[in-house]
């Protein structure tokens, strides 16, 4: 594995020991809601939150990545996937950069042409939240049936299930290593601390599945759904 994921699964082991969870969203805030926006990769994640920022005039709390510890959201602003969008599509140079580190994992850490700018050169700061209250979860499906709100368990379910396919420090062989000789970091024992703080975050929270085939729509809906 490359660097990125074994990094990855280091600090995702260490927030768990301090009851703190990783989680692959955005987020943003708009009057006095802060809406969590979860769903699988390639679906609108940072669509979403860009458009609410840029049409709607919400605060910007996060576009690839935050921590939580079930009640409120810690941003990670500095993640820059979306500088990689024109017009919020992504480029077809980062496209076939990210093909190219499924297959050779060493160009992760090779530098990427062009000037890399940050979220302020966006976005202002007074515009940027670092720790907010989590109020809605919005998961997206690319699929037609509108907006409704779930139950808790449904909720978990799937924001569990997604948060599995982003954090692989189960199956992580260093720290599987790490383990035979350290068996005080109990990876089962983490994984229930990832579920519980899930489950107290989507159970504090009005949890909306969001469907529509053009992920464009997705911020109005959600927006249209909180007003």
């Amino acid at each position: 594995h490359s660097p990125g994921y074994i990094l990855t699964d280091l600090i995702c082991t260490l927030l768990l020991r301090q009851a703190m969870c990783a989680l692959h969203c955005s987020a943003f805030r708009i009057e006095d809601k802060t809406v969590l926006v979860i769903a699988p990769p390639d679906t609108g994640k940072t669509l979403t939150t860009m458009r609410a920022v840029f049409d709607y005039g919400a605060s910007f709390i996060s576009e690839d990545l935050a921590i939580t510890d079930g009640l409120k959201i810690y941003a990670c602003p500095w993640t820059s996937t979306f500088r990689y969008y024109d017009e919020l599509s992504m480029s077809r140079l980062m496209a076939l950069r990210m093909k190219l580190i499924k297959i050779f994992p060493f160009v992760e850490i090779m530098p990427f042409p062009g000037k890399m700018k940050t979220i302020d050169n966006y976005i202002g700061r007074e515009r940027i939240i670092e720790v907010a209250p989590i109020t809605h979860v919005a998961i997206l499906a690319r699929r037609e049936g509108g907006i409704k709100e779930i139950d808790g368990e449904e909720a978990l379910r799937m924001v569990y299930n997604l948060n599995r396919y982003e954090f692989f420090y189960r199956k992580s062989p260093m720290l599987t290593a790490y383990t035979y000789f350290n068996p005080e970091i109990d990876l089962e024992d983490l994984s229930a601390k990832e579920k519980k703080i899930l489950n107290n975050l989507v159970n504090q929270s009005k949890c909306l599945l969001v469907q529509n085939r053009d992920p464009r729509e997705f911020a109005q809906q959600i927006i249209e759904s909180i007003r």
